[in-house]
Formats: structure tokens, sequence, C-alpha cells
């Protein structure tokens, strides 16, 4: 649950209507500027510092490391002025990614298969900025709103091999929407995404060099150009059109549908930028909810997506450059989940709270190396339970408990049981907070939530703790 939905939830002593939280249904519809305005009805901000630790076990996911420490400071604000609504948020974070092995780029998730890898890896540094905002109108049957945001990266270590990566997201989202009847109005939003990353990998000691591959998926790298390169950079952007159908009351039923094509390429810098290879990603998201009153809804969500890699192919270099004459696809990741979920509120006595979360669904990863041959493939149930209550404790505190389960089991895997998406994981974690009043427009919460991931295969546990302190007002 992020910071902002639980401000919400205890920033009151007494119950309110923005005590419900059944709002986070449609968060699909809320990447519409435009109905991001009708998201909560009144302003509140927060200023929050938090620190994360997480530890897993080795042989997990060796090439993303066994885990991350890392402190941040968080302003957020959403305000209601006049007819209009403004958001901005702004964050910076810094800590250390942990026991990473072989894998010398950041954010893999963006430039997956194509990595730049060796055989010593290493813990790494990191910082994060990011700041962004929000405007969102309208006038008589119509609605509009804009939104841009921002986020870097610095990624370094201070041993052989020493990494510098820097990355950068650029996000412009538009979006406008129609009053059809009564209060549903039907909208349209596009977003444009840039996406950067540079690393250059240096060696100090005497001792020599490590050499670097390029990975291209599954195992394989690019042995032409092995041992070289050791300077990279990923180019790339995305383009995510949405429609979306949504009750400005936020009562009744919402359904949004979104499509993003989403293109990087790999170059490697030091060789008189070669494009190495490239990656083009085709995603569709789709959410219906349904909420009758503010204590019940239902939602069901569904996400499809084929993410394609395409090396290319170069003759003899001819002065330093290397003429390309080909691109051939071998790589190709494809998936789906789908999940159907329902959340229920209680009040039990005046100024308490007791909600219930549950949710169950079903996860397909798939992936295939076309020469040579290789598939893999997952097949999982998903599922997932939370459970929590709030409740005020004299005139100026508060007090919140939560619990709360997800479950990852395989079903069918075809060369993936020694893989993540063929392990069983089961995630168990525990949250609370105290939230004092200290006037009758400031909050001070203090927080904890502790998680531990069991696995199979023998694996040790994995475990995860957050603490933060906030300000609201």
């Amino acid at each position: 649950m992020s910071p902002l939905i639980i401000s919400i939830a205890v920033s009151t002593v007494g119950i309110s209507p923005v005590d419900s939280i059944t709002w986070q249904l449609p968060s699909l519809a809320f990447e519409n500027p435009a109905v991001k305005q009708w998201m909560l009805p009144a302003s509140h901000s927060i200023v929050q510092v938090e620190g994360d630790y997480v530890h897993t076990p080795d042989g997990v996911v060796d090439i993303l490391g066994n885990g991350e420490r890392r402190w941040a400071a968080v302003a957020e604000s959403f305000m209601k002025t006049g007819g209009s609504t403004v958001w901005g948020a702004a964050a910076y974070s810094s800590g250390k990614e942990t026991g990473r092995i072989r894998m010398e780029n950041s954010e893999p998730e963006m430039v997956y298969p194509y990595f730049s890898v060796d055989t010593l890896g290493g813990d790494m540094n990191m910082e994060h900025y990011s700041f962004g905002g929000g405007y969102a109108s309208g006038a008589g049957r119509w609605a509009w709103g804009l939104e841009a945001s921002y986020k870097a990266g610095l990624y370094y270590r201070s041993v052989d091999p020493r990494p510098r990566n820097t990355t950068g997201r650029l996000e412009i989202n538009g979006g406008g929407a129609f009053r059809l009847w009564r209060d549903y109005h039907a909208g349209v939003s596009l977003e444009y995404m840039k996406y950067k990353q540079s690393s250059d990998i240096d060696f100090k000691s005497q001792m020599g060099i490590e050499k670097i591959y390029h990975t291209t998926g599954l195992g394989y790298h690019y042995v032409r150009f092995a041992g070289t390169g050791y300077s990279t950079a990923y180019s790339g952007h995305s383009f995510d059109v949405a429609a979306t159908l949504y009750p400005s009351s936020g009562r009744g039923f919402s359904a949004t549908a979104a499509y993003s094509r989403y293109t990087v390429s790999k170059i490697l810098t030091d060789l008189n930028k070669l494009p190495l290879a490239r990656v083009i990603e085709h995603r569709l998201r789709a959410q219906a909810t349904y909420i009758p009153q503010g204590s019940f809804g239902l939602d069901l969500n569904m996400e499809v997506w084929r993410r394609r890699g395409f090396e290319n192919i170069f003759g003899d270099a001819s002065s330093g450059v290397y003429p390309m004459i080909g691109s051939v696809h071998r790589y190709s990741h494809t998936g789906t989940t789908l999940a159907a979920g329902m959340l229920r509120q209680w009040h039990p006595r005046a100024a308490t709270l007791v909600g219930l979360r549950l949710n169950a669904g079903y996860a397909r990863n798939e992936l295939v190396y076309l020469n040579p041959a290789q598939t893999r493939r997952a097949d999982a149930a998903t599922g997932s339970a939370d459970l929590w209550f709030t409740m005020p404790v004299a005139t100026r505190w508060r007090l919140m408990f939560g619990a709360d389960y997800n479950g990852y089991l395989p079903c069918d895997t075809r060369k993936m049981q020694n893989d993540i998406y063929g392990l069983t994981v089961n995630s168990f974690g525990v949250r609370a907070s105290v939230s004092a009043t200290v006037t009758r427009r400031i909050v001070l919460r203090l927080s904890l939530k502790c998680t531990r991931l069991k696995f199979s295969r023998g694996l040790d546990d994995a475990n995860a703790a957050n603490g933060a302190l906030a300000v609201i007002f």
C-alpha cells in the first residue's frame, strides 16, 4: 500500500468519506490525468522519510544480486483549488544493491535481455532523483489534464570492475474526458516516455582487466564482441494510449484499456556507436471495477505482453566502423496475467475501520531463443489476501495493524524448475503504524512493515523491512 493511500486512512481520528480506500481499485483509470482529478475528494500532502532493507538468498536471481539497503525522502501533494486540481511529487533516495553477480547494467527491466556481464560483479551504490506534477480541470461536459515527470539514477562501484551507470526517464502524459450521461465520463490519454542509460566500465588494478560479455538471452552472448564494448548506451522510447470509462463520483462501473509500444537499442559506444541489438515490446493492459458503495468493490485485471529481441549482424570493420548488413529475431518473452479481486470494509464502531482484500489469478511466462532453439515456460496460480484495521486510542492517537499473504504456485513448468518463474513463492507480511494529531491539520505517523518470502527448492527465506516517519497535512 502506498504512503498516499495510508495517509488518507489514518489522517483523522474520526471516520470520514476519504477513509475509504476502495477508490484505489480503478488504478489504471487514474493514469489519465483528466480522470485523476476525481481520485480523491479533498486536498492532502505528505512528507516522509523511510528506510528499506531487502535480503534474498543467493541463487534465486544471481544476476540481480541478493538484496538492497536504501533510505529515501519523499514529498507528495494533491490539492483542490476551486474547480481545478494540481498534484506534485519529489523524491531522493540513496543506498546499495548487494550481492550483485556478473551484471553491470542497472534497471534491468528496461534493457533485458541485452546486459553487459562479467564473472565478478559486486555491490553497487545507487542514488535516485525524481520530480513531477500535473494539472487537471474541466468546464461543462469536458475535462482535461496534463502531467510530466522525470526520474534519474546514478549507480557506481569503487572496486574493479568499476561501472558508472546513469539513467534518465522523461514521461509526458495528456488526457481528456467527456461526460456521456449522469457522472460517467469517456476519456482518452496519450503518454510519451523517453529512456536513456549509459554505462562506462573502468579497471584500476595493475593485474589486468576482466572480460566483458554481451548477453542475448537464456544464457547466450554475442561471441563476436566478447571482450569489447566497455562503454555502452541504451536509448529507447514508448507510446501509451488508453481509453477509459469512469464515474466522477467514484461509485459504479469503470473500465480502462491501455496499449503501449516500447523500443530500446543497445549501443557499443567505444566501437563507433555500434547498434548491437534492439528490443520491441507490445503490452496490453485492461481493468474493470465495480464499486456500488464506499465499503465494497470488485476488480478484474488483465495484462498481456510480447517482448522480442533482434540481434544485428555486421560485416568486417573498415576504418574502425562495422557496417550493419542485417538483423535477426532470436529472443522472445511473452506473458499473460489475469487476476480478480474484491475489497470489503466494515465499521464495527465509530472511528474504527476493518478491511479485507482478496485476489486470485493466473500467470504465464514463456521465454524462447530461436537459434540454437530453446524454450522455457511456466504457468502458475497466484493469490493474495490482505487484512487490516485502524482504530482511535484516546483523543489524539490512532493505531493501524495489518497482515498480508501473496502466493505464486507453478502448476506447469517446462525447463524452468530452477528458474525464478519455476519456484513456488509464499510471502507473509505484517505492518503497523501509530499516528498522533499534532494540530487540527497536522498528523505525525510512524510505520513499520516486515515481510518474509519462502521459496521452494530448499532455498533460504528472504526478508524485507520498511520503516517510515511521515508528516501528513
